[in-house]
Order: structure tokens, then C-alpha cells, then sequence
């Protein structure tokens, strides 16, 4: 079971740690990794995904939706991720709040490679504590929160390509 107050306290200390530079806020790995909580949604193309059925990936996972103005930024950037860690161990979710599917699916169109994700009734949202879009999160291949980060300041390619490189280095380092 996970520990809400406790996943709550390390997501808000891993935002709160973000340093400053030219491209936004660094990422900072969260003091203590955590358990990611498990879920299953609806893909926008259909089908239903669970987390665990990534588990041996990275996962990077961004809470949006279609109003929210820096996701406009987020998503073609992590979309780009996608496609250049494809074949080397990364998924990325972009995991929907809040909004039906007809939306979605209008908003998104066929822009996007990355698996989208419906959360109607916030109930992911809610596990992971998201109070505000964008939300993102890094999971490692053992299925432990390693970076957590809210909002955009810019610099997201090169600082996930940083991230990514290196989990996947740690990874084979084991």
C-alpha cells in the first residue's frame, strides 16, 4: 500500500529542490526514490495500459490537459523523446485529467506518437498528488519515482536526454 502523505512529502521535496539555470529549473532526483503507484487507463487509441506492464522502462509520465497552456510546450518535446529513446528501453504516457475522450481526441489529433492515456475521473491524478499541469514524473526500471517536476520553464529535451541517458546507463551498469 502506498503511503499518500509520504509520496506527497517526497514529489513536493523533489519540486522544491529544482535549482535555476538558463533552461529551467534542473531536475532533481527525489531525496528518497519511491514506489510509483500502480494503475491501469484507457489508451485514447484504445485498449487498456498498466503501469506494471512497463515495469523494465523508464517511464516518463506527464499529467495534462487541453487548456493548460505550457503543456502546449511539454508534449511535442516529450513526444520527441519518444521517438529518439524508442528501441532503447523509454515509454512516455502523457496521461490526460479530467477530460472526456471526444476532447482529447479532437485536441490531439494525430500529432502525437506517445501513448495517451485517459484519466476521466482524476483518480491517477489524485494518487500522485497533481495539483497542477504540467506534471511530470521519471520512473525507473524497478518502478520507483526518480525525478518529479511541476510546470515548464523551458530546456526539457536536453535536460530528459540527460536524465534518460543515464538511467538507462545505470541500468546496464547492474
Amino acid at each position: 500500500m502506498i503511503n499518500m502523505k509520504r509520496l506527497q512529502r517526497l514529489v513536493l521535496a523533489g519540486l522544491l529542490c529544482a535549482g535555476c539555470s538558463l533552461e529551467g529549473p534542473a531536475w532533481q532526483a527525489l531525496p528518497e526514490p519511491i514506489a510509483a503507484p500502480h494503475f491501469q487507463l484507457q489508451s485514447l487509441k484504445g485498449g487498456v495500459l498498466s503501469l506494471e506492464s512497463l515495469r523494465g522502462q523508464v517511464v516518463v509520465m506527464e499529467f495534462w490537459a487541453t487548456w493548460c497552456g505550457p503543456c502546449r510546450y511539454t508534449m511535442p518535446s516529450l513526444d520527441l523523446m519518444q521517438k529518439r529513446f524508442a528501441g532503447k528501453g523509454v515509454k512516455v504516457l502523457m496521461i490526460n485529467v479530467g477530460e472526456n475522450k471526444s476532447k482529447v481526441k479532437a485536441y490531439i489529433k494525430d500529432r502525437f506518437q506517445s501513448t495517451i492515456l485517459l484519466d476521466q475521473q482524476d483518480r491517477v491524478a489524485q494518487q500522485y498528488g497533481i495539483t497542477a499541469f504540467p506534471s511530470l514524473f521519471i520512473i525507473d526500471q524497478e518502478g520507483m519515482i526518480r525525478y518529479a517536476k511541476r510546470g515548464y520553464k523551458g530546456g526539457l529535451e536536453k535536460q530528459l536526454s540527460r536524465i534518460l541517458a543515464d538511467l538507462i546507463a545505470e541500468k546496464k551498469g547492474k
